[in-house]
């Protein structure tokens, strides 16, 4: 039912969004991209009636590396870590478990490193609805990132 909707995905994803069929993209009144500047810190996406935060957005090594020393983890900033195919576990409406398989660090200081960094991002994102105002805007997750969120039944492959 959403006539003005906002997306947030990749960058590499804007074309292919502007080159869906009309019925789409007429109903698209915004987009933007992960770390564009413009998805985080507005309260224009209240102009929306349904945002869509698409994808995962992913940090370069060096951003983890910057922030395990900033955080005072030297020893593991120098550990080399291996970035990889990872999994968790998630709880679905109908109550069921679901198996979500992702990508990440098998070291535990670069996981939650970037885990912190990626989440921010993602947070950042669903905060542009403003779900904890009386006028928030519905925020809609395709993500295999665990946020803490209810899942869908079937995850989207």
């Amino acid at each position: 039912d959403a006539q003005k909707v906002g997306i947030i995905s990749h960058r590499c994803h804007q074309g292919a969004i502007d080159s869906l069929a009309p019925i789409w993209t007429n109903r698209i009144s915004r987009k933007e991209y992960f770390r564009s500047g413009k998805d985080r810190a507005s309260n224009s996406w209240l102009d929306c009636d349904l945002i869509l935060v698409i994808g995962t957005p992913r940090v370069p090594k060096h951003a983890v590396r910057d922030l395990l020393i900033q955080s005072g983890k030297v020893d593991a900033a120098c550990r080399s870590a291996k970035f990889g195919d990872v999994s968790w576990e998630g709880k679905a409406i109908n109550g069921g478990l679901l198996q979500i398989g992702c990508k990440g660090y098998a070291d535990p200081d670069w996981a939650d490193a970037c885990d912190q960094l990626v989440k921010e991002t993602l947070r950042q994102a669903i905060g542009r609805g403003r779900g904890v105002t009386d006028k928030g805007v519905q925020v809609v997750v395709a993500s295999n990132e665990s946020l803490g969120l209810t899942l869908a039944d079937q995850p989207l492959l």
